[in-house]
């Protein structure tokens, strides 16, 4: 799976659920957490099972959270730890609204508009 796709796919399960929970409670977390960490591979198939491969161009992803356990922001980073890009949100009554992602890399900016 191509890792944008990967990523897209998370911020969407993560953004279009609806109701009274947090972001951190729809995702299967509770307690005191800011900010959570996910690592990227390139899945590869051996002895009958898929396996972490190598780390995939955007090797990391680090995505913050208010104190009442909502999505803020998150970062792109390379599996060096590099900064790519990141991702701004904006809620209304909330729930996501739109998701801004500014490249650092080339000074590109992506707006998703949540229906």
């Amino acid at each position: 799976m191509n890792n944008s796709l990967l990523i897209f796919a998370l911020i969407v399960i993560l953004s279009s659920c609806s109701g009274g929970d947090s972001d951190l409670a729809k995702s299967g977390l509770s307690g005191n957490i800011s900010s959570v960490m996910e690592h990227t591979y390139e899945a590869v198939h051996k002895d009958d099972g898929w396996h972490p491969g190598k780390p995939g161009a955007y090797g990391h992803r680090i995505i913050q959270y208010d104190a009442e356990g909502n999505y803020v922001k998150s970062l792109a980073l390379t599996h060096t730890g590099d900064t790519i890009g990141y991702t701004t949100v904006r809620k209304e009554n909330g729930e996501t609204v739109e998701e801004v992602f500014h490249s650092v890399r080339d000074g590109r900016t992506t707006r998703t508009l949540m229906e």
